[in-house]
């Protein structure tokens, strides 16, 4: 459904918001918009861009740190993007997306945390679980 929607929306609506910034290049809902459009075309780094664009522009706006964070989970940048959600919910603690995708940052970094081996003990009757690896100051739940 994703693709579909890319093909029939993204990429007309990311020539209407390239469009809107050319008329007036300080308005930061165009540069949030338009990171989203690349975001569903999964071009993250512009995302990222324009995200920070938009942040530069209004920093007292929450959706600049929620596509910032949406682009930062696309590039797989996980610490960072979890950064950004928290100071979405700094600035707007009613915006439920942000909760969620903030626990999802949280998640995905302990999927791919790498295992340091003297860490675990290699007898098997000792079985790690997620709540034995350490995330010094974070708590997922």
């Amino acid at each position: 459904i994703k693709e579909v929607q890319q093909i029939k929306h993204g990429v007309p609506a990311l020539d209407m918001f390239t469009e809107a910034i050319h008329c007036d290049p300080r308005d930061h809902r165009f540069y949030g918009n338009r990171s989203y459009c690349y975001w569903c075309l999964d071009q993250y780094s512009s995302a990222l861009t324009d995200a920070q664009r938009s942040i530069d522009l209004a920093p007292d706006w929450p959706k600049g740190y929620f596509r910032k964070g949406c682009a930062l989970m696309g590039l797989k940048r996980y610490s960072e993007a979890e950064k950004e959600m928290e100071q979405v919910l700094k600035l707007d603690q009613n915006i439920k997306e942000a909760s969620s995708e903030l626990i999802t940052c949280q998640i995905l970094q302990l999927t791919v945390r790498s295992f340091i081996p003297n860490e675990f003990k290699s007898d098997t009757s000792s079985r790690a679980t997620i709540t034995s690896f350490p995330v010094p100051g974070r708590s997922i739940f």
